[in-house]
C-alpha cells in the first residue's frame, strides 16, 4: 500500500488505523459497561442476601440471648426461640436433660432404698421397744411381788422377835401333892 497524503498530513492507511480502534475501544467500552453492569448487579444482590442473613442472625441472636441454657422448660416457655436454634444445640441440650434425668432416677432409686431401710429400722425399733417395754412391765410385777414378800417377811420376823403375852411361869409342880 502506499501512502497518500492527505490534507493535514497524516497518511491514509495511518487515518485507517486509527478509525479501528477507535472502533475497538467503543465495542470494548461497550463490553466493559456491560461487564460492569452485571458485576454490579451481582454486587447489589450480594448485598441484599447479606443483610438478610444479619437480620436473621441479629434475630436467632436476641431469641438466643434469652434461652442462655437451652432447658426443657426453657424450650415450653419459649418455643418460637427455640425453633430457631440450630439441630446441634437442640441435641446437646437433650443429651444434658437426659443425662441430668438418669442421675435424677439414680437419686430417687437410692433415696428409695434409703427410705426403706431406714423405715425397716424404724419397724425393728419399735419391736424392740415394745419387747424391753413389755420386759419392764415384767420387772416392775416382779419388783412389786418381791417388795410384797419382804413387807410380809418383816411383819413375820417382828412377830417373832416381839415378845408375846407375858407368861407367867407356873409354880413348879409337886409330884407328892
Amino acid at each position: 500500500m502506499t501512502d497518500l497524503a492527505t490534507s493535514n498530513g497524516v497518511s491514509a492507511t495511518a487515518e485507517h488505523g486509527l478509525v479501528k480502534a477507535t472502533r475497538r475501544e467503543r465495542s470494548l467500552k461497550g463490553q466493559a459497561s456491560t461487564l460492569d453492569s452485571r458485576a454490579e448487579r451481582l454486587v447489589k444482590h450480594v448485598r441484599s442476601e447479606l443483610d438478610g442473613i444479619r437480620e436473621t442472625l441479629d434475630l436467632i441472636g436476641a431469641g438466643q440471648d434469652e434461652m442462655l441454657e437451652v432447658t426443657p422448660a426453657s424450650v415450653a416457655a419459649n418455643p418460637t426461640v427455640a425453633a430457631t436454634l440450630a439441630p446441634v444445640v437442640l441435641v446437646r441440650s437433650m443429651i444434658t436433660a437426659h443425662s441430668r434425668q438418669q442421675e435424677l432416677e439414680q437419686q430417687l432409686a437410692e433415696l428409695t432404698a434409703q427410705f426403706v431401710a431406714t423405715k425397716h429400722e424404724l419397724s425393728t425399733m419399735r419391736e424392740q421397744h415394745a419387747g424391753q417395754g413389755g420386759r419392764v412391765d415384767t420387772l416392775d410385777q416382779v419388783i412389786a411381788a418381791l417388795h410384797e414378800n419382804l413387807q410380809d417377811l418383816r411383819a413375820e420376823r417382828k412377830s417373832w422377835l416381839s415378845p408375846g403375852p407375858e407368861v407367867k411361869a407356873l409354880p413348879p409342880v409337886n409330884e407328892a401333892d
